[in-house]
C-alpha cells in the first residue's frame, strides 16, 4: 500500500507542477501585430479544456490513492493518460516552458497510463505507477524556474 501512497504524493506534486509556471517569458503576435505576452498566452493555454481536465484526474489520482480504492485510482490513471495526450497535442507555449517540463511530465504521466491498461492486480497497478514516481522531482524544479523568472522579471514602478 506504499506504493499507492507514492502515487498519490506525485499525483498531488503534478496537479502544483501544472500551474507553477505562471510567469514566464517570451512573446508572441496577436493578428492585429501587437505582441501577446507570455504570460498572456500562457494563462489562455492553461484555462483550456485539457490542462483543467488533466489537474482534475490528477487529484482523483490523489483521492483514490489516500483512499486506497484501486478500482477508482485505476479509472483515474487512465483518464490522466488520454488527457495528457490532448494535452500534447495542445503544448503549452514554448515560452513558458523553455526546458520541456511538460513534456516530461506528460510523458511520464501517458507511461503510468499505458501500464495500468495491461496491470492485472495490485501488484500490477504498483508497477503501473513506477513511472510517476520518476518524474515527481520535475515539479520543483519547475517550481524554482517560475519562481527564479518572477524575480528577474519584476519592474519598478518608477519604470512603468
Amino acid at each position: 500500500m506504499k506504493t499507492i501512497t507514492a502515487a498519490t504524493a506525485v499525483a498531488v506534486a503534478l496537479a502544483a507542477a501544472l500551474t507553477a509556471c505562471s510567469r514566464s517569458p517570451g512573446t508572441s503576435t496577436t493578428s492585429a501585430g501587437s505582441p501577446t505576452s507570455c504570460r498572456a498566452q500562457y494563462e489562455t493555454w492553461k484555462h483550456g479544456a485539457a490542462p483543467s481536465a488533466l489537474k482534475g484526474d490528477l487529484k482523483a489520482i490523489g483521492s483514490a490513492g489516500n483512499a486506497r480504492d484501486i478500482l477508482k485510482l485505476e479509472s483515474a490513471l487512465k483518464a490522466a493518460g488520454k488527457d495528457a495526450s490532448t494535452v500534447k497535442a495542445d503544448p503549452p507555449p514554448r515560452c513558458a516552458d523553455p526546458k520541456g517540463y511538460y513534456e516530461q511530465i506528460l510523458a511520464g504521466i501517458t507511461a503510468a497510463a499505458d501500464n495500468v491498461r495491461s496491470a492485472s492486480g495490485l501488484s500490477g497497478l504498483m508497477l503501473a505507477v513506477a513511472p510517476l514516481k520518476n518524474i515527481a522531482v520535475i515539479g520543483p524544479k519547475l517550481e524554482k524556474f517560475r519562481k527564479t523568472f518572477a524575480r528577474k522579471r519584476r519592474v519598478p514602478a518608477s519604470a512603468s
